[in-house]
């Protein structure tokens, strides 16, 4: 179970770093009409978009690994929203990547 939740993890990142990467967005992302971007307006480095989902890894620890992922979703949503940029703890640790920029 453990090896199971820790390769979970681990395509979760990299769907989601892959993702960003190359389209700017993962599919929840095309629904909601929102992309991720760079402060400057670019795709960001598949580095930085696995560093931005990097907490997804938090499903391999053993028994909480998905409570774990709750807690730090809610805390990412809560960083995103008292920022007047619309970037979460995530983002800044990204280096300045933003996941709510409206596409129009």
């Amino acid at each position: 179970m453990r090896l199971l939740m820790a390769l979970f993890g681990v395509t979760v990142v990299a769907y989601h770093a892959i993702t960003e990467h190359v389209r700017g967005q993962t599919f929840g992302k095309i629904l909601l009409h929102i992309e991720t971007r760079t402060p400057d307006g670019g795709r960001p480095s598949l580095c930085a978009t696995a560093i931005r989902n990097a907490w997804y890894l938090l499903f391999a620890v053993p028994t909480v690994g998905p409570a774990l992922v709750a807690v730090a979703a809610g805390a990412i949503a809560v960083s995103i929203a008292s920022s007047s940029a619309n970037s979460g703890l995530h983002d800044r640790l990204a280096g300045g990547t933003s996941g709510v920029q409206q596409i129009h």
